[in-house]
């Protein structure tokens, strides 16, 4: 499983590096810091199973970011948003612009197995 994480934070890029790809499983984790870089990456590797795009990126400019990610990466893998919080987005604009699910940063771990 290829999973991509763009996050403005290095610390959670090099967690989920770390922690995702160090175990024995068969998941390969790339990153990047900037939806530009996001781009860039997903398209140079050969399959992509899931991709989490982290709003506070610098880049992202709201949802229209991940409208641009949706449009230039030509993998069609779902797409997991992540921020602090939803703010005044709702699920049905998130899903709309071509996010498969909202992460806020707070998510307690079982609630993410339930996803």
């Amino acid at each position: 499983m290829n999973i991509h994480f763009a996050y403005a934070n290095s610390l959670s890029r090099n967690f989920a590096r770390h922690h995702l790809a160090g175990s024995e499983s068969d998941i390969s984790v790339t990153t990047s810091g900037s939806l530009a870089a996001a781009i860039e990456a997903t398209n140079t590797l050969e399959t992509l199973d899931a991709v989490m795009l982290d709003m506070q990126m610098p880049d992202m400019n709201g949802l229209q970011g991940l409208r641009n990610f949706r449009h230039s990466c030509r993998h069609k893998a779902p797409i997991a948003l992540t921020a602090a919080s939803m703010d005044t987005l709702s699920s049905d604009n998130i899903m709309g612009a071509g996010a498969a699910a909202f992460l806020p940063y707070d998510m307690e771990p079982d609630a993410l197995v339930t996803v």
